[in-house]
């Protein structure tokens, strides 16, 4: 599918994401280092930069453009901001490993936002406030398109073109900002892999959503 407009990047951003993490754009490294990584600049005007000031807890860039959070001690996150549901959140990612509640993503605080492994192996469900909305399509070590809807009771989660799973209230806790890689304290540490992710304030329509996953498979080269 064709996007329209000038470019993928320019149809993105004519959709005014909040705050836009983009592969190989942005990523600043820790002083004296080749991988570690201490900031992932916001592409929007509006900043919200991703930050991680603690070595030992930096997330390392990838020979794929990607960034390795390790599952014991990495994250990034950024200040708070004002974001509350409904929120769309799109990842251009691969979970490494799984271990049953760790936390891919989240908001500014614990479970706000959160994606998290689930139960069993490839599970992800969503949580802002009450874990529901399980996908269960995801393949370890495999980069896919996550895109999830908070907004409450019809919150939905898709990977790739696929259908979400049965909606159910995922709670209304704002989310308020960005983790990666750890839940919003810092902690539920996730094993996972992120090229890309964009965040927009409202919720898609299908076409809309279709959209952003036409662009990050582009930017994944995933020929969906």
């Amino acid at each position: 599918m064709t996007l329209a407009g000038p470019s993928p990047k320019a149809r993105i951003s004519s959709m005014r994401p909040t705050a836009w993490y983009q592969k190989g754009t942005g990523i600043v490294l820790a002083s004296g280092s080749t991988s570690l990584v201490a900031r992932w600049k916001d592409q929007t005007a509006n900043a919200r930069d991703l930050i991680q000031a603690t070595g030992a807890n930096q997330p390392s860039l990838q020979t794929d453009g990607s960034l390795l959070f390790d599952g014991s001690a990495s994250f990034l996150q950024t200040a708070t901001f004002t974001l509350a549901q409904p929120t769309m959140v799109y990842a251009l990612f691969k979970a490494v490993t799984f271990t049953n509640t760790d936390v891919l993503l989240d908001g500014f605080t614990v479970t706000s936002g959160q994606w998290l492994q689930d139960t069993t192996t490839p599970n992800i469900s969503l949580s802002s406030g009450t874990t529901a909305v399980t996908n269960t399509t995801f393949t370890l070590a495999t980069y896919a398109v996550g895109a999830a809807l908070f907004s409450g009771a019809v919150s939905t989660f898709t990977r790739n073109k696929g259908p979400s799973p049965t909606s159910a209230t995922v709670g209304t806790t704002a989310m308020a900002g960005l983790t990666l890689g750890a839940d919003g304290s810092g902690s539920a540490f996730g094993n996972v892999q992120f090229k890309e992710v964009i965040i927009f304030p409202v919720a898609h329509t299908p076409t809309q959503q279709l959209q952003v996953i036409n662009y990050l498979s582009m930017v994944g080269g995933l020929g969906l």
